[in-house]
C-alpha cells in the first residue's frame, strides 16, 4: 500500500467489493473522476447484526472513528452516504459520500427536494424545495422519482 502525502496511489478493491476482511483503511476517501463528475467515496463496515446493505440505501455513521455504519433510519441520523453495492452485515465495502448517485427515496421526491434520512431503513426521505431541511442533508434530488424501483438521482454534499 503506497501513500504519499495522503493520496493513495492505488486501491486493492472495486468500489462494489464486499470484503470479508478490511482491504483499505477504514474511511478513506477514494475520489473517481468520470463523464458524471467527480464522485467521492469512504470504505466503511456494515455493523449491522444480520442486515446487508443494499446499493441505493442511505446510511448512518454507527462511530464514524472506527469507520462503521448502519442504515439510516431516523431523521437526526448522522449521514455517512449511500451504499454502492450489497455489503454483507460485519463485511467491509464503498459507500458514497459526494457527486450523483442513484439513492432509494420516499415517493414523490422531484427535483429541488432535500434528500434526508426517513424513519423507514435505508430510504431517503424528501423536503420539499424550498423548506428548511429537518435533518442532515443527504443531498439535493434532480430528477423525479422513478416509480419503477423508487430512485431518484441525487446530488450527495457530504464529503
Amino acid at each position: 500500500m503506497s501513500v504519499q502525502f495522503g493520496e493513495k496511489l492505488g486501491w486493492q478493491t472495486e468500489l462494489t467489493s464486499n470484503d470479508t476482511s478490511p482491504k483499505e483503511m477504514l474511511g478513506i476517501r477514494r475520489i473517481e473522476l468520470g463523464d458524471k463528475g467527480r464522485k467521492v467515496y469512504a470504505y466503511v463496515k456494515n455493523a449491522e447484526a444480520t442486515a446487508a446493505l443494499a446499493a441505493g440505501q442511505v446510511i448512518k455513521w454507527d462511530n464514524a472513528g472506527a469507520g462503521t455504519v448502519k442504515k439510516a433510519a431516523a431523521a437526526g441520523d448522522l449521514l455517512a452516504g449511500v451504499a454502492v453495492g450489497a455489503i454483507t452485515a460485519g463485511n467491509y465495502g464503498w459507500v458514497q459520500v459526494f457527486g450523483l448517485a442513484t439513492v432509494l427515496t420516499a415517493a414523490s421526491t422531484v427535483a429541488g427536494d432535500a434528500v434526508i434520512a426517513a424513519s423507514t431503513a435505508g430510504i431517503g426521505g424528501r423536503v420539499a424545495k424550498g423548506t428548511a431541511p429537518t435533518g442532515q442533508p443527504l443531498g439535493w434530488a434532480i430528477d423525479t422519482q422513478d416509480a419503477t424501483d423508487g430512485t431518484n438521482t441525487v446530488f450527495l454534499t457530504l464529503a
